[in-house]
């Protein structure tokens, strides 16, 4: 999707929340002042911790370079590419293309645009953007129980996260994509209860804009919709005697994430479908080979990422050292 689409899709995505926001705030008039003071301590706890407690450097994750230097592209030509030996705009020798979709550069490039490029900017929009999450978590987690507690505990526990907190000091996809998906999913239960069709196109909207930030975005949130419509169709009451079966699906969902997180991506690690020189690599350096991520990877990076011509035949998913 070209830049001026991708802009075009932020700038109304945010016109559409704010014209919607008095029927989204409206949804959680029932709550106690005291309960809006614990969300407020969360919130201010997880920016503490995003900006003071969190370490800001670079090569935390692999493509955090990849992601700031397609920003500043963007910002400066107005194109999503990436510049190698030189400055954007001005004496750049060689170019590439951005490997991944162009959400995070557009999102980032707006910023820049107002306060000037940094890096430093950079990792407190990431920062900020874990802790609005936060309070998204909440919104969505009382729109699903109207339950305050449940709420809050949610909120809590998802800002103190360990996770939460690596990712808060990176300038990766993840914050961004998962900021959107949150957006959307509270848009899409306020929009049930209100029947609002601005509430609609700004869940549509959000929606759009969180699979140009992650394409797998598309499945997860696509698995709500129908999830949904499986709720209204079969009743709740129906539903239930599924709930086991749903139960351990979710956990082995949870456990194969877990799997691929874990199990390697130590020293030296790839993907799904390594080429012959990283399995040559993975051989002189005396690490081992992983089969499991063949299992994990191998849906994503076929059906996802469409990235096809690269696969070799070697079923090695994962290096991690001896």
């Amino acid at each position: 999707m070209s830049i001026l689409i991708l802009q075009k899709i932020l700038l109304l995505t945010i016109i559409l929340a704010l014209f919607s926001a008095k029927q989204v705030v409206k949804q959680f008039k029932g709550i106690r002042r005291k309960t809006w003071l614990f969300l407020l301590v969360i919130f201010v706890s997880s920016i503490l911790l995003g900006f003071f407690f969190v370490p800001h450097h670079h090569l935390a994750l692999w493509d955090e370079y990849l992601n700031l230097n397609a920003a500043e592209t963007v910002l400066v030509t107005g194109k999503l590419e990436l510049c190698h030996d030189g400055i954007p705009g001005q004496s750049c020798f060689h170019t590439s293309e951005y490997p991944s979709q162009g959400g995070f550069p557009v999102f980032y490039s707006m910023f820049f645009r107002l306060l000037g490029f940094s890096e430093a900017l950079a990792y407190i929009i990431t920062a900020t953007l874990t802790s609005m999450s936060a309070v998204l978590v909440f919104a969505l987690a009382y729109l699903l129980f109207t339950k305050e507690g449940a709420a809050l505990m949610s909120s809590a526990v998802y800002a103190l996260l360990p996770i939460t907190l690596r990712y808060s000091g990176t300038t990766t996809l993840e914050p961004l994509s998962l900021f959107f998906v949150l957006l959307t999913w509270v848009l899409a239960l306020v929009y049930i209860r209100t029947k609002s069709v601005k509430v609609l196109s700004a869940a549509v909207s959000a929606f759009v804009f969180s699979v140009n930030c992650r394409p797998e975005n598309l499945f997860i949130l696509s698995i709500s919709v129908m999830l949904y419509f499986l709720i209204v169709m079969i009743g709740k009451e129906q539903l239930r005697k599924y709930l086991f079966g749903l139960a351990a699906l979710f956990l082995v969902l949870v456990i194969m994430f877990v799997m691929r997180s874990e199990i390697g991506y130590d020293d030296y690690s790839g993907g799904a479908f390594l080429g012959e020189s990283q399995l040559e690599y993975g051989r002189t350096y005396g690490v081992r080979i992983s089969y499991i991520h063949y299992l994990i990877d191998l849906p994503v990076d076929v059906f996802v990422s469409g990235d096809r011509k690269r696969f070799s035949l070697y079923p090695c998913l994962l290096y991690t050292s001896d």
